[in-house]
């Protein structure tokens, strides 16, 4: 039996199955009398605290192998049990209404999961995932229930589940659990980011597959092309293993091309940097052959906390990403909350469309107090190597002019205070809107560099939520009016000097990342574990023939024209196509 879903991690897992469920548990209501009422209000405060302590000794255990990504996820549900408004509204609940902290604590957390699993967010809705894990951990301390879990499975399997919590997938092992298919979740699951860095297969948005799947089925998972193989026959298990074996091959040939340029056939040589989150990635960058930090993304450093970060806080991460890189550029994106990224301590309450609403460079403006901090800290950080400031979200050329007011006050008020920075720090913009593009001749004026933000672009470009279901097969990278889009502002920026880099997932997809070498852009900023396949892929094409090819593909009509052209031209690119998690149904 053959089972669709989406590429969430790449990899093939071939063995039995094992179906477990994490079923939201039954919660009964009972009284609790007047005299009972402050100990009702001890025991769930000790729940609270048993259960922060679970996620620390995890944390702790595993952070060695598991990443600081994964390590922050964990970090994140902690800060979830210590919410002055979780603990503060099922304690008033308690005391009002006399009932046991079991039920109004479920009650609580259900309806945020709800209000976030409305969301047309991809990302938001992943992220009732994690109430739900935290919801299950306390439940299962106010209940006196042991939690069933992953710590001691006695074979190697393939996982299959409805879902599966963040804090169980920590404790995944590669060698124990061969892959996990999922009815639910997407590529931005926290579930699915710890799979993919730590290597595990897996497929995601599977309907009915806990249903279907029986503990001891042999199962097939293609991480790859999104597809499951239920029971298959001797033919198809011997065509997967041989698959299996070829992508183990082609793991091992991007790994020699890691630390080689990214030089087309003709000489012409692209910047292939890295996309990362926290301080701790950028450790690693050069081992996986980054030529730098293409995009900082600081707002997760905000998101993920209680309170404002100090500005020495800032400075302290700013500088050890700086080091760690150096001499290599690091792109710092200012603060881009808002939209699918929201922090109620800091004002941005939900809207109802974020994306079109309060967020990015809006936000920054809005708010000049926060906004000089991060500018203060990202100076002050200068001296310990070739930082660069750009900031998200511009649909006007004013904002960017008052940005650079902002820099310029920034670095008198650092001068006079004797603090040691640089004045010479480039200033760029994302563009990622519309508005951006129409006028990206002007706003190349005021700017030193342009980075093309192509999964908001896409968005706004197409009028597509990307997670909205319904509507997703529009969202096309190699849609021509995005290709217009960004031939029209990698030209206006060439126009007056600046490099033109692309940050998005666009840059993933081989076809789209030859189309973009294609159309002109001078660096290209990924997830550091797809820089060996983008360089290996432009290392084997001519960028004069791209040039060529895309002078064409902007003249066709759809994406599955542009699709069809380039696939003809590019040959090479089949495999690494075969290999891509682009996150579609059935594969790239």
């Amino acid at each position: 039996m053959t089972l669709e879903g989406v590429a969430a991690s790449p990899g093939i897992g071939i063995g039995k199955v094992l179906v477990l469920s994490w079923d939201e548990l039954r919660v009964p209501e009972r009284d609790v009398p007047e005299s009972g009422v402050e100990a009702e209000v001890q025991r769930f405060e000790a729940a609270l605290q048993a259960a922060a302590r679970e996620l620390g000794e995890i944390r702790d255990r595993y952070s060695g192998d598991m990443g600081e990504e994964a390590a922050q996820i964990l970090d994140a549900q902690v800060l979830l049990l210590s919410d002055v408004m979780v603990r503060d509204a099922t304690v008033q609940a308690i005391r009002e209404q006399h009932k046991n902290a079991a039920f109004l604590f479920k009650g609580v957390l259900t309806r945020a999961r709800s209000h976030l699993e409305q969301m047309s967010s991809e990302y938001m809705r992943a992220r009732a995932t994690d109430v739900l894990d935290v919801e299950r951990r306390v439940l299962h301390h106010l209940l006196a229930r042991s939690a069933t879990g992953l710590r001691d499975l006695s074979e190697p399997v393939v996982l299959v589940a409805h879902d599966v919590p963040p804090s169980e997938t920590v404790l995944m092992q590669p060698g124990q659990v061969l892959g996990f298919a999922l009815e639910s979740g997407g590529r931005t699951s926290h579930s699915v980011i710890v799979a993919r860095a730590r290597g595990i297969p897996a497929v995601v948005g599977v309907p009915g597959v806990s249903r279907l799947a029986r503990d001891g089925d042999l199962l097939i998972l293609d991480g790859n092309e999104g597809r499951l193989e239920l029971n298959p026959d001797p033919a198809t298990l011997a065509r997967y293993r041989r698959r299996q074996l070829d992508f183990e091959e082609f793991e091992q040939r991007l790994e020699r091309t890691r630390n080689q340029p990214a030089v087309t056939r003709d000489g012409r040589r692209i910047a292939v940097l890295a996309n990362i989150e926290t301080p701790d990635e950028a450790a690693e960058l050069r081992a996986r052959g980054a030529e730098g930090v293409g995009l900082y993304r600081t707002e997760f450093f905000y998101l993920n906390r209680a309170e404002l970060p100090s500005e020495e806080t800032q400075l302290a991460a700013y500088r050890k990403v700086a080091e760690a890189v150096a001499p290599d550029p690091v792109v710092i994106r200012t603060i881009d909350v808002g939209g699918d990224k929201v922090a109620s301590y800091m004002g941005a309450t939900p809207e109802e469309n974020p994306f079109r609403g309060w967020r990015g460079i809006r936000y920054s403006l809005a708010h000049e107090d926060i906004f000089r901090t991060q500018l203060r800290a990202i100076y002050r950080a200068s001296p310990y190597g070739r930082l660069h400031i750009m900031i998200p979200m511009v649909t006007l050329v004013e904002e960017v002019q008052r940005t650079r007011q902002l820099c310029r006050q920034v670095m008198d008020e650092l001068e006079r205070e004797g603090h040691p920075f640089s004045r010479e720090v480039p200033l760029g913009i994302m563009v990622e809107t519309p508005a951006a593009v129409l006028m990206a001749d002007h706003l190349a004026r005021h700017s030193d560099f342009f980075s093309i933000g192509t999964n908001d672009l896409l968005q706004y470009t197409l009028a597509v939520d990307r997670g909205n279901e319904r509507a997703s097969r529009l969202y096309q990278p190699l849609d021509v009016a995005v290709l217009r889009a960004i031939r029209q502002t990698v030209e206006a920026g060439h126009r007056r000097g600046l490099w033109i880099s692309v940050c998005g997932e666009m840059s993933n997809e081989p076809l789209a990342c030859v189309a973009l070498v294609g159309l002109g852009v001078d660096k290209i900023s990924t997830s550091p574990f797809g820089l060996p396949g983008i360089k290996s892929l432009l290392r084997s094409i001519a960028y004069e023939e791209a040039r060529g090819w895309m002078e064409e593909a902007v003249g066709l009509e759809s994406a599955a024209e542009v699709q069809a052209y380039l696939t003809q031209r590019l040959p090479q690119a089949s495999e690494m196509l075969g290999w891509g998690a682009g996150g579609r149904k059935g594969g790239a």
